[in-house]
């Protein structure tokens, strides 16, 4: 029980003081703690091998993402510049049309970049 206790405050986490109590439970009630512990390293095995997955899925599309949202903002801005009639329309009524495009798509692609950026930092 005093390993437990050592351990329990040695990794001072949630996590730790609930093994902690398992490890202590399972000694003194006279059950075999090493069943508890095997059964708990062969979920964090998995989903340590989960999240890497999902991190190596997110970093492998990221720079699309980040590609695909330059690319229509340089479309929007070369088609404009390009043909006089799509800049007329862009600088007269179609300009709310595109600021409100730009806006969702900017509040969609920061959202999505925050949420992969915040997963990626894990």
């Amino acid at each position: 029980m005093a390993a437990a206790g050592t351990f329990v405050r040695e990794v001072n986490a949630p996590a730790g003081a609930w093994l902690g109590m398992i490890l202590v439970k399972a000694s003194t009630g006279g059950g075999r703690w090493s069943d508890a512990v095997r059964v708990l390293r062969s979920e964090t095995v998995q989903e340590a091998e989960i999240l890497r997955e999902l991190r190596k899925q997110v970093a492998a599309k990221m720079p699309t993402a980040m590609f695909m949202l330059a690319a229509g903002a340089a479309t929007v801005g070369a088609s404009g510049w390009l043909y006089p009639e799509v800049g007329a329309w862009i600088a007269g009524p179609g300009d709310r049309i595109v600021l409100a495009a730009s806006v969702i798509a900017s509040l969609n692609v920061k959202r999505m970049a925050g949420a992969a950026t915040a997963f990626l930092r894990t």
